[in-house]
């Protein structure tokens, strides 16, 4: 044997081993996270008249190698979904690297759908959504693929009002969103708000009773969750965040539906939201509704999407 087939053999053998400890290290990841570890990433955009909406989310359940996406979409007059819950993240997948700089969100080989981001350290965090999916022309679908082609091509830029939320485990950022997304052949480009979701972390089932509103307007930017006992989120705007401390709105079903929010400076923010796209999706058992909103509020006109989780919770 000359000394390049050697050295050839030898790189052979280390390629093997590496990529064994790769998979290994890969598997350990995902074990040592625990059962009911999951990853969720999503994208949403809503135009200030509430005639186009996006909001697309992936959620990663790396011990059971499997996830789940959401699609709804509004656009030219049409209402589009997805609940897909047969993402295959493969044999040994690793949990995407939350705490580093770059980080890539893939729903494995069976799903052409992925979230890229970098300088995840800023609040000036970009990302990057390709998907190819199929969906339904409905508004509360069932779980299963639909047979319009849809593909989306999106670009985030953080705008600087964001915040990490319960100890860095749920990640929301306000920025602009431009790129394109074509429905049947037919390209709609996008150029409007938007905001950045991430969230990871144990969780045995879907989560307590919720309502969740996310409403923004230029230099402005609210999230808050109430629950039936406490409420989080934050006031965004380029002088800094301030965190919400208590929230009450009205239940589903109210038209508007007012809400008060309360934050750690004392300030109060009233809005009155009014639904002008409605979804709803299948979620253990149930329904999950949620709609896209404009909002009259004490801050000016916000636009934005409002969800709840078992309803009745939050008042």
């Amino acid at each position: 044997m000359n000394r390049i087939s050697r050295l050839s053999h030898k790189s052979s053998a280390l390629c093997v081993i590496l990529c064994w400890l790769l998979g290994s290290a890969a598997k350990t990841q995902a074990q040592t996270r625990g059962p009911d570890y999951a990853e969720s990433v999503a994208i949403g955009v809503m135009s200030a008249d509430g005639e186009f909406e996006l909001s697309l989310r992936l959620a990663r359940f790396p011990a059971r190698s499997g996830g789940s996406v959401w699609l709804h979409l509004a656009v030219a007059g049409q209402a589009y979904s997805l609940v897909d819950e047969s993402v295959n993240l493969g044999v040994t997948p690793a949990v995407t690297p939350v705490q580093a700089d770059t980080a890539r969100f893939s729903a494995g080989t069976t799903t052409d759908l992925w979230f890229q981001t970098r300088a995840r350290q800023s609040t000036a965090m970009q990302g990057e959504v390709s998907a190819r999916l199929k969906v339904l022309a409905e508004r509360h679908p069932e779980a299963g693929s639909g047979t319009i082609p849809v593909e989306v091509e999106l670009q985030f830029v953080a705008n600087q009002l964001g915040a990490r939320l319960n100890n860095d485990r749920r990640w929301e950022l306000f920025g602009r969103v431009t790129g394109q997304v074509t429905v049947n052949g037919t390209t709609h480009a996008v150029d409007l708000p938007g905001k950045w979701h991430e969230q990871t972390g144990n969780r045995a089932s879907f989560a307590p009773a919720f309502t969740y509103l996310n409403v923004q307007a230029p230099g402005f930017g609210m999230l808050a969750i109430g629950y039936t006992d406490r409420a989080t989120g934050f006031v965004a705007r380029e002088s800094g965040n301030t965190a919400v401390t208590a929230m009450r709105i009205d239940p589903p079903g109210a038209a508007p539906r007012t809400f008060t929010v309360t934050l750690a400076s004392g300030e109060v923010i009233t809005g009155a939201a009014r639904t002008v796209q409605n979804w709803s999706v299948p979620i253990e058992g149930q329904r999950r509704p949620g709609a896209g909103v404009i909002v009259d509020s004490n801050q000016g006109q916000l636009v934005g999407s409002l969800n709840d989780w078992n309803p009745d919770g939050p008042q």
